[in-house]
């Protein structure tokens, strides 16, 4: 039968839930990542500061990769991005003309940031490919798409503002962070040894085909979670948000609201 408990309604911690605790867990979701500061932490101004970027982007053609060693990609826009692993760093921008035209990139150390001008779906759509021998970090800026068919290692981290999508074939890594501020999702299967989730909004993280060892989860609003898990899955919640875990864990969220910790056997 399936252990579903509902989250404590505890007086002196809807203080520290509602105010200082979540205040503190969430008040650099919008930094995310490195790989974002390029377009700024006011996501309310993206559309700006993302055209300021693309200024300093540059077309595929212009782009060197004889020497690239790209570990982390962000997306900024509304573009679909497939990335596969490979020998050698290589991009194939398809689509329609208009839409492949508008892609600029902008390659620093081993950051490779993706966009459009415009930022907008006008001209069509493009999709850009990328392969690369090693993938750590992926960050998407806005509605994007990013696919993935592998990420290992010992430090992974996906980060979504807006309502973008990361889907992985395979995640094997010990630490994974995942951070999702808005409608964002992120779908994917595999293993992984500690997983550390934040969520700010309505997001959705699909990870039932993940077992995780370890998990601490930090959640505010509507969001949903699901992985599997046979050890401890701590943290806290506020608001209506749900998360399913699959397996025998052991565990111990706390929050308010009308979300549920839902524990049941796979």
């Amino acid at each position: 039968m399936s252990d579903k408990r509902p989250i404590d309604n505890l007086g002196d911690f809807i203080s520290a839930v509602a105010g200082a605790a979540m205040t503190k867990a969430f008040t650099n979701l919008d930094k995310f990542d490195v790989d974002l500061k390029k377009v700024g932490s006011n996501f309310g101004n993206f559309g700006e500061s993302m055209r300021a970027a693309c200024e300093t982007g540059v077309a595929l053609h212009e782009l060197d990769l004889t020497e690239a060693n790209i570990r982390n990609v962000a997306v900024l826009g509304p573009d679909d991005v497939a990335i596969t692993r490979g020998d050698r760093a290589a991009i194939v921008v398809e689509g329609d003309e208009g839409a492949a035209n508008a892609i600029r990139f902008q390659l620093e150390d081993t950051k490779l940031s993706v966009m459009r001008l415009g930022g907008r779906r006008q001209n069509g759509s493009a999709t850009v490919r990328i392969t690369l021998p090693r993938l750590r970090k992926i960050a998407v800026a806005g509605s994007a798409s990013v696919q993935c068919d592998t990420i290992t290692g010992k430090k992974a981290r996906i980060s979504i503002g807006g309502s973008g999508s990361v889907h992985c074939e395979e995640i094997e890594v010990e630490q994974l962070k995942i951070r999702i501020m808005g409608s964002g999702s992120v779908t994917a299967k595999g293993r992984v040894g500690t997983l550390s989730l934040k969520m700010a909004g309505s997001g959705n993280v699909a990870m039932a085909g993940v077992s995780v060892d370890t998990t601490n989860v930090s959640m505010a609003g509507s969001g949903n979670a699901s992985f599997a898990s046979d050890g401890d899955v701590s943290g806290s919640m506020a608001g209506s948000g749900n998360v399913t875990v699959k397996g025998c864990a052991r565990c111990a969220v706390r929050g308010v609201g009308s979300g549920r910790l839902v524990c049941e056997p796979a």
